[in-house]
């Protein structure tokens, strides 16, 4: 339970970034992208387009680009596969709704990915691992200096996570990057890295802040997540989220990196939810 304070900070906040809905920014270029072995698969949300390399294969999976009630952008993936033979073996991802809102608001810049499911199907020994970059450019807002820069990610490790030999661990890093060059997947500026270990049916989560340079704007955010499964292993219910937001009191803060299996980009978004409900 959040205690009496811990609340009224959390209000304060909320009532500060109550509106995140913004026309994006014709600079601006929302990517995500998904790197097994050799494979790759690139999503481009201003094109509407996907580029796959290295035996890389679409078929059978569902992509949608769109654009959320509150402005920012939004793409979902649905059965994909990510191998270097097509649609065997790999990576499946079940499920990701990946947002940004680019160019930000007067109160929060952010990247947020969700409703993550991801299952080992190589077939190999060991560990695979499985990369997930998405960026965004052309952020205008805010842009001070020094900005705090807040990454968090939170992952559940299926409780089945035990037929291979392996501890059944699922091992997580993620890190993110704000970049005032504005270069696309620039990683200029990082927030310390986050690295999770998530037993068998145990759910791990982590936050981190970094001060940056917002300025000059426009800017980039970058979030890098890199996981690793062993054969027929899954990792659920997994989301991470970079936000920039305006210099807050240190005991915002303190609350937001206090929040228990909950990261700042995925409670976000559940608010987001609720209040459209």
């Amino acid at each position: 339970m959040f205690t009496t304070l811990r609340k009224a900070l959390l209000t304060a906040l909320m009532v500060s970034i109550g509106a995140l809905g913004l026309t994006t920014s014709a600079e601006a270029s929302f990517q995500v992208k998904l790197d097994f072995g050799t494979s790759s698969i690139l999503f481009d949300w201003e094109t509407t387009t996907t580029t796959v390399s290295g035996g890389a294969s679409l078929t059978g999976s569902t992509i949608t680009y769109s654009t959320t009630p509150e402005g920012e952008k939004k793409i979902r993936l649905l059965d994909l596969v990510v191998s270097p033979s097509g649609t065997t073996g790999g990576f499946l991802i079940d499920a990701t709704i990946a947002l940004s809102n680019s160019p930000g608001s007067a109160y929060v810049a952010m990247l947020d990915l969700s409703s993550l499911s991801i299952r080992n199907q190589t077939g190999a020994a060991g560990y695979s691992t499985l990369t997930i970059t998405a960026g965004d450019t052309g952020f205008t807002s805010p842009s001070t200096d020094p900005a705090p820069l807040i990454s968090t990610i939170s992952a559940t490790a299926a409780g089945n996570n035990l037929s291979n030999g392996l501890p059944g661990d699922a091992l997580v890093s993620f890190t993110s990057y704000l970049d005032n060059t504005n270069t696309q997947f620039g990683t200029q500026q990082p927030a310390p890295t986050i690295n999770l270990v998530v037993g068998p049916g145990q759910s791990e989560s982590g936050n981190t802040i970094a001060y940056v340079d917002a300025t000059p704007s426009p800017y980039s955010l970058t979030q890098i997540a890199t996981i690793q499964l062993g054969n027929g292993d899954r990792l659920t219910d997994g989301s991470s989220g970079t936000t920039v937001s305006t210099p807050a009191p240190a005991g915002v803060l303190l609350a937001l990196t206090g929040l228990p299996a909950l990261g700042v980009g995925a409670w976000l978004r559940r608010r987001r939810v609720r209040v459209a409900a």
